[in-house]
Formats: structure tokens, sequence, C-alpha cells
């Protein structure tokens, strides 16, 4: 008696629902694996993104003179020019002014550079940025340090000249949230020293 070789009508069911169950495990791996790529990706771009424009505010705060006004919504200076055509002493100050604007309506942020009386320009749009984005510290007397002096946050609302012209610490914070992906970025940058009023000549920031 010869042995039966074809597939039974049962066999041929299991084989085809075994092939569309490891198709469809193998193409949700396939999925999930390039979605974490593409978040990835995109991370990584807002995070260099975001580092690039943290470096002209930073510029902008290591070449200034003086510290305008600063809340945590705004940041106004007077600073110097570190693009051609250089000039010399006061007559290549600029002042630049960074402010937050929120518009919760179109679900969208935008943080504005404007030098002197130009146009704004936008350094940063995105769909949600953190107000919190500037604070500074002055340099006062006391007694409880080694050092005789201290660092006391700077009172926004106050704005007093007296303090701002000591001001020797600014941290900016910059949280961004992009479709869905957010990205922060901290630093604290030194000012030209109060005392000395001199300027540092192209000044690079790297962190």
């Amino acid at each position: 008696m010869r042995k039966q070789t074809a597939f039974t009508l049962i066999e041929i069911l299991v084989a085809m629902a075994l092939t569309v169950l490891v198709g469809g495990i193998v193409y949700l791996f396939h999925a999930s694996g390039s979605m974490q790529v593409n978040k990835g990706a995109s991370s990584l771009f807002i995070s260099s993104d975001l580092r690039n424009k943290m470096e002209i505010i930073t510029e902008d705060i290591r070449n200034s003179k003086a510290i305008l006004s600063l809340t945590p919504e705004q940041l106004k200076l007077s600073t110097y020019k570190n693009r051609p055509p250089f000039e010399l002493g006061d007559s290549s100050l600029v002042t630049v002014t960074y402010d937050i604007e929120k518009d919760s309506d179109r679900k969208r942020a935008i943080l504005w550079r404007t030098e002197d009386k130009g146009k704004p320009e936008p350094l940063i749009t995105c769909d949600d940025i953190e107000e919190n984005a500037f604070r500074a510290y002055w340099k006062g007397s006391t007694e409880e340090t080694d050092s005789g002096w201290y660092l006391y946050p700077f009172r926004s609302e106050q704005n007093d000249s007296w303090q701002r012209e000591f001001i020797s610490l600014v941290k900016v914070k910059l949280k961004v949230t992009v479709k869905g992906e957010t990205a922060e970025l901290e630093t604290s940058v030194i000012p030209r020293p109060a005392e000395s009023r001199t300027r540092q000549p192209n000044w690079k920031f790297r962190s």
C-alpha cells in the first residue's frame, strides 16, 4: 500500500496560519524598530539644533558690556558684535533682545532675537518652550563666606540697576517640545567681569 504524500486541508490551513503569524511578528518588529530609529534621529536633530542656538545666546552674553533687563521670559543686553565688519570700542555695541512668545491657541512658541530696532528674527520655533529660561546672579559682599562675597539671585521684578551692574552669572535653560519630542539644555554663562569692562575678542563657546 502506497503512503499518502499529499498535504491534508488542515495541514495547509495550519501552515498558512503559521506563515501569517510569523510574518506579522516580523513586520511588528520591523515597524517598531523603524519608529525607534526615527524617534532617536528626531530627538538627536532637535538637541543638536538647540545646542547651536544656545551657542548664539551665550556668545552674546559673554561679549556683553551691560545687561539692560532680565526676566524669566526676556533678556535684553548691550553686547559687542562678534562678526564683520569689526569695529573698536562702543561703536561696535548693539542692543540684543531675546523674548519668548507663546501662542496657546495655535500651539506654537517662538524665541525671538532682535538687534537694536531691527526686525525680530525667530531663533527657535517649536510647539512649546518653557518660560523660565533666564536667571541671573549678582556678586555682593558678605561675612558668611571665606571668600568675602556671595552670588545673590537677581530680582527681575525690581530690575535694580545697581544689582544689574554686578551680575556675574547668567543661567540659560532651553526646554522645547517639537512634534511630541522634548529636548532640554541648560548652561551657566559668566559675562565679562564688571570690574574690567574690557572686550574679550572672538569668544567661542563649546559645551
